[in-house]
């Protein structure tokens, strides 16, 4: 089955304690259901999100790394 890419924020919580210098804090940590019903565990981008929010699948560069989904408004432009 594939994933359209897009949910519902289920569970958040903002991380402040340095755990990786590729992710300095504060960021917030979700847990996002997917519309195909799965929950994935992931980072939400983008100022105002909370639980019950619609997101969309949006994609972080890393250097020498496969990039890294994160989440974001659904409301916003791809």
């Amino acid at each position: 089955m594939q994933a359209k890419g897009e949910g519902t924020v289920y569970s958040m919580t903002t991380v402040r304690v340095p755990v990786t210098p590729e992710l300095p804090p504060p960021y917030v940590v979700a847990l996002v259901e997917l519309d195909e019903g799965p929950r994935l565990l992931t980072n939400l981008v983008g100022e105002g999100l909370a639980i019950g929010d619609h997101v969309r699948v949006q994609w972080r560069e890393r250097s020498g790394q496969p990039p890294l989904p994160v989440f974001g408004s659904a409301d916003a432009a791809p």
